[in-house]
């Protein structure tokens, strides 16, 4: 749906008229932003991914699985055991026909299927970045497929803003991984009770929650 009515289209200069206020209003170095691209899923970048307690049922896809439970606190930590998504299409038929949902296991990340978590730089979270150039260039290339999950998009903003998730992001700006983590933010999220923080969500929908679909076991 946001490809219709220039939705999505619209995100993007919102968005990036966001980025250019918060710069200009904020100190060199005190601002850092994130960015959750969420459709049926939420995907993770490799650094990100291959710091958590994570099952390796597939390799093709960074995605976790959250249970009613996860969404009762912020938090997400490299000690939590999660539930690694499974690398499937649930649009298409095995012959290749548009219709009902028909979940296809997928033997390999074709770009011709539509798996609920999608192996792509421009879909996969930008993590602390307060470089304007960085974080318009990443919204100029959001791209609209798949379904609305408002509530795993949150889950991800919320747990980038709470401490817990610190140590695993600073291995990731110490190691360098793409994109890197500016080393000042380092030390980020600061704890709850830390004087003159700011956390905040901005959050961007056309619409309600729609279906999440996932693997029997």
């Amino acid at each position: 749906s946001m490809n219709s009515n220039s939705r999505l289209t619209n995100l993007k200069v919102a968005a990036k008229e966001f980025v250019d206020t918060m710069v200009a209003n904020t100190e060199d170095g005190k601002m850092s932003m994130s960015i959750v691209p969420y459709a049926t899923q939420v995907s993770l970048p490799d650094g990100l991914m291959g710091r958590l307690n994570v099952g390796t049922e597939q390799e093709y896809s960074n995605c976790v699985n959250f249970s009613g439970s996860s969404f009762d606190d912020t938090a997400v930590s490299a000690a939590d055991p999660l539930e690694r998504t499974m690398h499937f299409d649930p649009w298409r038929r095995w012959d290749g026909r548009d219709d009902t949902p028909v979940a296809r296991l997928l033997g390999n990340p074709t770009t011709s299927t539509l798996p609920v978590c999608e192996y792509a730089d421009e879909r996969e979270v930008l993590i602390n970045q307060n470089n304007p150039t960085t974080l318009k260039t990443y919204i100029d290339a959001l791209s609209a497929r798949g379904n609305t999950s408002i509530d795993i998009g949150m889950k991800w903003g919320v747990a980038l803003l709470d401490p817990a998730i610190q140590p695993t992001l600073q291995a990731m700006s110490i190691a360098g991984d793409q994109p890197a983590i500016p080393s000042v933010f380092a030390n980020r999220p600061f704890a709850y009770n830390q004087s003159e923080v700011l956390k905040v969500i901005v959050l961007m929908t056309d619409g309600q929650n729609t279906s999440q679909y996932y693997i029997h076991e």
